[in-house]
């Protein structure tokens, strides 16, 4: 399993999924990243007759730092999201 049943996974957009680790440090929460981002890849995904593709994952990280607004997390995750995406794809990046 990759996360655990104290967490919380939402579809947030079209092909974007949230994430909330409870009670995870940031290290933590990279390595976690990363190992989800590492099943997806080693995974082989066929849709209907089609052969066989492969699927990566571009992933942003952030942690609670006090802040006040659950907009500001998801802002500064969405911010490590992209910057994943311009470095070339699959890869984490923290916030």
């Amino acid at each position: 399993m990759l996360v655990r049943s104290s967490d919380f996974v939402f579809r947030y957009g079209g092909e974007e999924f949230l994430v909330v680790l409870t009670e995870t440090r940031t290290d933590q929460a990279l390595a976690a990243a990363d190992r989800v981002r590492a099943a997806l890849q080693a995974r082989e995904t066929k849709a209907g007759r089609l052969q066989t593709f492969g699927v990566t994952a571009s992933i942003g990280v952030a942690q609670h730092g006090g802040h006040p607004g659950e907009n500001y997390l998801i802002m500064t995750a969405d911010e490590a999201l992209y910057r994943a995406k311009h470095a070339g794809r699959n890869r984490v990046e923290r916030g």
